[in-house]
């Protein structure tokens, strides 16, 4: 009788034990799928998307292709998988619950608008790994808006936020990063400097009043959209050693009436000068026959 007793009251203390002990539940997934070759995201209820995996992300033209896009709102963090290389366009655009990210020590290129308009981002934190930012990556982001005139990350110049006419570039920046200065209508001249050797597509797009720019020396190509619309622009010094200029790189520079070639020159783009209605003399530096091996890309007036 006295051991049925004890064991009834281990069984009690027991159970008042279990009373008092929490019970945590395991997240519920609410969404998963494959974002790479060798990558799989999931979802939970707590608001967590985890992506796992190695490599880089699919490509997405748009964000409505990004198959967490129509749960974008559940979102409130997000965990990276360290051996993640690449993240690509439009992935988490519009996240607007998203406060905080933590860029993977692995990543080394973030593509374009990948956070764009994540309303309440306000900590980011990239590694020194990352060598690439394309255009518009965090572009309306408190994080961004809080940064200063000059948007730099590892020497990279993601965005220019001053309202000055006349702009030196910090010495020192190595890329210029797609849509740096897009629609910054106030520049009228802009200092870069010899350490710049990468300028990104639309870098100047619709800088109206954008009258002259000399491209320093170690840049090789002028990327798509870079000066397209600058309609005031009406001198620009191209660096021999300069190899491409991409699509619409100066289109609708209305007031250019001059260019000078380089002899490094390979490839013109399609509609590299289009809309440039008082451009009247093109000079090529090299040679008739180097003159005659360059890919020019039709349209091209």
């Amino acid at each position: 009788m006295k051991r049925i007793n004890r064991w009834l009251s281990l069984m009690l203390v027991y159970c008042m034990l279990l009373a008092v002990v929490p019970v945590t539940a395991s997240a519920t997934t609410v969404a998963k799928g494959k974002c790479g070759d060798n990558l799989t995201w999931t979802l939970t209820d707590d608001g967590v998307l985890s992506v796992v995996g190695t490599g880089k992300m699919y490509f997405w033209a748009k964000n409505s292709y990004v198959p967490w896009h129509h749960e974008r709102d559940k979102i409130l963090s997000i965990t990276f998988d360290p051996r993640i290389t690449e993240i690509t366009g439009f992935a988490f655009e519009e996240c607007h619950n998203l406060t905080s990210v933590v860029i993977p020590v692995g990543v080394t290129t973030i593509r374009d608008v990948a956070f764009s308009n994540c309303s309440n981002l306000v900590n980011i934190t990239i590694p020194d790994g990352v060598t690439s930012i394309k255009t518009l990556a965090f572009e309306g982001t408190p994080w961004q808006k809080n940064q200063g005139d000059f948007v730099t990350i590892n020497g990279i110049l993601l965005r220019y936020q001053g309202t000055a006419t006349d702009v030196t570039i910090p010495n020192g920046i190595t890329k210029i990063c797609g849509g740096a200065f897009y629609k910054c209508t106030q520049l009228s001249n802009v200092i870069i400097p010899d350490s710049v050797t990468e300028i990104g597509s639309n870098a100047f797009d619709y800088c109206t009043n954008l009258s002259s720019v000399i491209i320093p020396e170690k840049v090789t190509k002028i990327e798509a959209w870079t000066f397209r619309h600058c309609s005031n622009l009406s001198n620009v010094y191209i660096p021999n050693g300069l190899s491409d200029i991409e699509l619409s790189a100066f289109e609708g520079c209305t007031r250019l009436n001059n260019v000078n070639l380089p002899e490094t020159l390979t490839t013109i783009g399609r509609d590299a000068f289009s809309d440039c209605n008082n451009l009247t003399d093109i000079y090529y530096l090299g040679s008739k026959s180097q003159c005659d091996q360059i890919k020019v890309y039709k349209p091209n007036n």
